[in-house]
């Protein structure tokens, strides 16, 4: 992958949020458009790297939540819905200043934008969803079952996986993401830590089980019923979203400002070959006059 000669360099951040650090990076100047990025299960802030270098005119500040790359853990032994990253991300944009502020959301990352969507509708402006609309909502015994096993899993604990060198954790990440070598490298930069033995991810056993909480469809529902802020969801032809499309028709028609695209490459869609069409949708969108 060639460097972009249009390419805008990245400053690091820090925020200190509810008696723990909270890390980011940030691309362009203050005055463009104020835009917090959201990443997915097991990535951090890096994975915006690509796409933060090409959104000209907007201020994209991309955060390593909680326990995610340089980032610090909530307290051992708390369970950890994604829902509860709300508060950090506005406790965050406080910090900054931004009264309202733009989202892009990432997979994870766009299931958290959904809810500030829905429990804070004043505050958000635009939100951009890249290949997720809400996490799989259950119901009933479904959803008991899979919330019991989640809290078990937080109680029990377990060891991270832990790879020999950064290479095996590379190629392995490159395997199961199907992403290219220079964004995992990118995310693995910044997400892995060096244990006895050889190297881990930052996220990892406590954030496999936090990921395992759900909340039901009727609530779902009811959250993106509440969001009043334009909507743009950019679903991979080769991603994750279109195994479960058929199943998003209800909630298509209950959100009031819903923009759908479908946009070629997998459920990484802003990391590969195709993220200067994502890039420029996006700027579009997010810089669009209402």
């Amino acid at each position: 992958m060639s460097p972009d000669p249009q390419a805008r360099s990245a400053e690091e951040l820090s925020f200190r949020v509810h008696d723990r650090s909270l890390a980011g990076v940030a691309w362009g100047d203050a005055s463009g458009v104020p835009t917090i990025a959201l990443h997915g299960w097991m990535d951090n802030a890096a994975s915006f790297c690509r796409l933060g270098s090409l959104l000209h005119g907007i201020r994209l500040c991309a955060l390593d939540l909680s326990g995610h790359g340089r980032s610090q853990l909530r307290p051992a032994l708390r369970s950890s819905h994604p829902f509860e990253h709300v508060s950090d991300v506005l406790a965050v944009a406080d910090r900054l200043g931004w009264e309202r502020f733009s989202i892009i959301g990432h997979s994870m990352g766009a299931n958290i934008a959904l809810y500030l969507s829905g429990v804070v509708p004043e505050r958000v402006h635009r939100c951009v969803l890249l290949d997720s609309f809400g996490e799989a909502g259950l119901e009933g015994r479904k959803l008991v079952e899979r919330c019991v096993d989640a809290m078990r899993a937080t109680l029990v604990g377990a060891s991270p996986t832990v790879y020999e060198t950064r290479r095996m954790m590379t190629m392995t990440r490159m395997i199961t993401s199907k992403l290219n070598s220079a964004a995992v490298e990118a995310i693995c930069e910044r997400g892995a830590i060096e244990l006895q033995g050889g190297y881990a991810w930052t996220s990892g056993p406590a954030d496999e089980a936090a990921i395992a909480f759900t909340l039901a469809e009727s609530v779902m529902q009811e959250l993106l019923r509440r969001s009043s802020a334009a909507t743009l969801l950019l679903v991979a032809q080769q991603g994750h979203l279109r195994h479960r499309w058929d199943r998003m028709d209800d909630r298509i028609q209950i959100h009031p400002n819903l923009t759908v695209k479908w946009v070629p490459g997998t459920h990484g869609l802003h990391l590969g070959e195709e993220c200067h069409e994502v890039a420029a949708i996006i700027r579009d969108f997010l810089v669009a006059n209402d």
